[in-house]
């Protein structure tokens, strides 16, 4: 079987050309986790796999291929799954893609309310007290006014005195004085009262309180779901790990929809988050509902028994890549020192059973739980995680959209 134009067969195990017999040994037994059509994957990557395999696991074969001379074509063919010796194997068809999920079923509902907004959408107007300020300064004013009201009507009486006593018209002081007293009054009346016109205008309103349209754009209101599962996989990187991933999220996706957001209309997902002060680490999932923010993983996995402890993952017996959520856990809990948390890890069967797999969650170890960099996460099948958000949304008993939580969990989307 020729490989790929332009891949040599170390690439295709990832090792290097001087690797040892041992190196290239390790290397086909961890990409044979994810690359069986049984683990999800394809058996064109398979069979490159296998063909690469059984060339450089041969020292003869492996001295012609450096050499440059063909390697013989090899039967890299799928092995069919092992059945009960009491039945006979049926003939074995090609899988053309993952096996479909079984159907989530429809849950009762809880009858909530439209949800408000915590800030209100409208804050309600709050009377703020004047200014002392402009007590002080309408005191001043018109103790001045008054004082030159006094003068003036002093002067008057003065003038109107002595022109009766020369025998002259006393009429016309009156006539003389009273448009200066009118204009006084008048003056300082308006000079008392310009600082409270002015505050009335500009500056004397109630304190506002943020909007929830501070956050998030009026269209996003009442928008429930941001971000698109699996958009963050980058096959490139990850390469068909990337596509497995992307199917875990999708059906993490599907679940929260159905047993969340449908359930609880406050409820709001966001796919895609990045850790706090990482670059490339992300979580899969963060739901928030009233002022409790539960993390989910998503992880599509071959079928089988597990255990965890929060510090190690086995599979049927064999030691497996632990999670890394309990850490990104624990930063989001720094992040958000007054959100309520939880982390979960949703496993995802290659059967498509809800109920599959298995997991056994063990106590958590010691050092877990004296490390400050950790926060003990759970694991669980879809169908667990269905009964769990059905409690959790029950237990939270919060029909309010908590919009600054909110808004910085969109911050870290990526």
């Amino acid at each position: 079987m020729a490989h790929t134009a332009g891949i040599t067969l170390y690439e295709t195990l990832g090792v290097d050309p001087s690797a040892s017999q041992d190196e290239i040994r390790k290397a086909h037994r961890k990409l044979l986790r994810t690359a069986h059509p049984d683990s999800g994957g394809t058996v064109g990557m398979f069979r490159a796999i296998q063909h690469a395999y059984e060339v450089l696991s041969d020292p003869r074969k492996r001295a012609d291929y450096d050499a440059g001379r063909p390697a013989p074509e090899t039967d890299s063919t799928p092995p069919p799954r092992q059945e009960s010796p009491k039945s006979e194997a049926p003939p074995r068809t090609e899988r053309r893609g993952p096996a479909p999920m079984e159907d989530i079923p429809s849950l009762p509902t809880p009858g909530f309310p439209e949800p408000h907004f915590l800030p209100p959408e409208h804050p309600p107007m709050v009377k703020q007290n004047t200014p002392r300020w402009t007590k002080i300064w309408a005191i001043v004013v018109g103790s001045l006014g008054l004082l030159l009201i006094l003068f003036q009507l002093v002067g008057m009486w003065a003038a109107t005195s002595f022109r009766q006593s020369v025998g002259g018209d006393a009429g016309g002081s009156v006539t003389e004085f009273m448009p200066r007293i009118v204009g006084t009054v008048i003056f300082f009346l308006i000079a008392a009262a310009l600082p409270y016109v002015i505050l009335k205008i500009k500056g004397n309103r109630p304190p506002r309180v943020p909007l929830a349209t501070d956050y998030l754009r009026p269209q996003h209101l009442r928008v429930q779901e941001f971000g698109v599962p699996g958009q963050g996989l980058s096959a490139a990187r990850f390469g068909n790990r990337a596509e497995l991933g992307k199917i875990g999220e999708e059906r993490t996706a599907a679940v929260l929809r159905k047993a969340a957001l449908e359930l609880c209309p406050s409820a709001r997902v966001v796919h895609g988050l990045s850790w706090p002060g990482k670059d490339h680490a992300d979580i899969d999932h963060a739901l928030l509902v009233g002022n409790v923010l539960m993390l989910i993983d998503s992880k599509y996995m071959k079928d089988g028994q597990y255990w965890f402890d929060n510090a190690d993952l086995y599979r049927d017996g064999e030691q497996l890549e632990t999670f890394k959520l309990g850490y990104a856990l624990s930063e989001m809990q720094r992040r958000f020192p007054g959100v309520a948390m939880r982390g979960v890890v949703v496993m995802h069967s290659t059967t498509g059973k809800l109920q599959r797999p298995t997991v056994e969650m063990a106590n958590t170890p010691h050092h877990r739980r004296i490390d400050d960099t950790y926060a003990p996460v759970a694991v669980m099948n879809p169908s667990e995680l269905i009964n769990l958000l059905q409690a959790h949304i029950r237990d939270c008993n919060d029909n309010a959209v908590h919009v600054p939580v909110l808004r910085e969990l969109l911050s870290l989307s990526k």
